[in-house]
């Protein structure tokens, strides 16, 4: 009967720290914007810096705050340690961002005209089944 609990406490345990592992690195692996590409606009998630190489050992070459909107020029690049970067321009000045510190911004919606039909007209339906019914 006590290997039984000790048995049902272990797998308790080991569940539990599976999902205190899953919980901690889904959110760190799910915000990496890599889906971005040249040309795309995307926004900064949080105070971040511009480095001069794809690595957070490399010179800064500025400090990026949150909310700046910046531009994709090329990426993304994955680094030896599996982090990805993009060469991005904030305002007139480019550098690498990694792509956790990046959510990509939606396009801009564009204006569309309905289409007109070329034989519109108020004549009733010719099918039996789309009369109103008496």
């Amino acid at each position: 009967m006590f290997a039984l609990l000790k048995q049902a406490r272990t797998g308790f345990f080991i569940t539990m720290i599976g999902l205190l592992l899953t919980s901690v690195i889904s959110p760190v692996l799910a915000l990496a914007a890599t889906d971005l590409v040249p040309g795309d606009d995307a926004v900064v998630l949080n105070d971040t810096r511009l480095y001069s190489e794809t690595s957070r050992d490399a010179d800064v070459t500025a400090e990026v705050a949150k909310d700046t909107p910046v531009s994709i020029v090329e990426g993304p690049f994955t680094t030896d340690d599996s982090t990805q970067w993009y060469w991005v321009r904030v305002y007139e000045q480019t550098g690498y961002m990694q792509a956790v510190d990046l959510e990509g911004l939606a396009p801009a919606p564009t204006e569309e005209t309905p289409a007109e039909t070329e034989n519109a007209t108020d004549a009733p339906a010719t099918r039996p089944w789309q009369e109103p019914v008496d």
